[in-house]
Formats: C-alpha cells, structure tokens, sequence
C-alpha cells in the first residue's frame, strides 16, 4: 500500500484541521472524502483541502468511498455510532474525544475493536501542543520542583447542557 486512503466525519473545527492536515502534510495518506450537512462547511473544506468529495453523511461515504481509515470528528453524540459503522465496514479508526459518554459504551467499543483486529486511536490533540509539550519537559526536568498539586480548567460550554447518544445537536 502506498498510502491510506483516509476520510473525515464532521469538518467543525477540528475535524477540518485534521482534514488540512491529511490533504497537505501527512506524507503516506491521502484525504479522499469528508462528510458535513453544511454547505458552508462543505465549501470551506474544499477551499482548505482541494478537490476532496464532500457527503451530507457517513453512510453515504461508506457506500462512496473504498477507504483504508476515518477520522471521527462528528458531534460526540454521534461518536459511538459512527465508530460502529466504520468498523462493521473495517476501517481502522481515529475518533476524536470523549469516545463515549459513559463506562458501558466505551467496553461495548474496546469489545468491538478486540474482536474485529482494526486499529482505533483516540486524539488527544493538545498533547502536541507546544505550551503542553514545555510543561510536560518542565516537569520531567525538575524545573518546577516537587509537583504536589495541578488545577486544570477546560471550560467548555457544550459540556454544560445534558447529551445523548444519536442526537442530532451539533456544537
């Protein structure tokens, strides 16, 4: 193989940068296709990514595209789902955070995973973040002494309003 034939579900924020990212500095993939129900993000993504084919949904794509692997980056309603579909068709996946909404679903998806030998990631994009990489060098290094305590905010406010597995609310 070449390169991997790669798609991304949803082109919010950061589903579009992963896409960017695929069409122009991933050397050994190839972004094929990416899935929005908008059409100002549908435009954008082809402006960013070049001629990549743009479905109103994943199991249009699925029935579109022969694929090697997916980005999830859909609405985290929808994660579960998504990563369900992608591999019963074998794909290997990439699916952004949180994978699920609780303890049961994430069992049910390590289950899947184990059973059907496909490769599942899950991004923790800040990780590569430069400030993050410096703290994490800090600390490895003693320059900060004896950590006894972080306080860490990730104040977001999705997180605030209660959801559900297979809703349609986007954020």
């Amino acid at each position: 193989m070449d390169e991997l034939r790669i798609a991304v579900v949803g082109v919010g924020r950061m589903g579009l940068t992963h896409a960017e990212n695929l069409a122009h500095r991933v050397r050994g993939s190839r972004l094929i296709a990416v899935t929005t129900s908008n059409a100002e993000r549908a435009a954008e993504a082809r402006r960013r990514c070049g001629a990549v084919s743009v479905y109103g949904d994943l199991d249009q794509l699925l029935a579109a595209e022969d694929l090697d692997a997916i980005i999830i980056s859909s609405s985290t309603s929808a994660h579960v789902d998504n990563v369900l579909s992608c591999a019963a068709a074998g794909l290997h996946i990439m699916c952004e955070k949180p994978m699920t909404f609780n303890l049961d679903e994430a069992k049910e998806l390590r289950q899947l995973v184990h059973e059907s030998g496909i490769v599942f990631g899950l991004l923790h994009n800040y990780t590569g973040y430069p400030m993050v990489k410096l703290a994490r060098d800090m600390v490895r290094n003693g320059d900060l002494g004896q950590i006894r305590k972080i306080v860490v905010q990730y104040p977001q406010g999705w997180l605030s309003r209660p959801m559900m597995r297979g809703s349609t609310r986007t954020m």
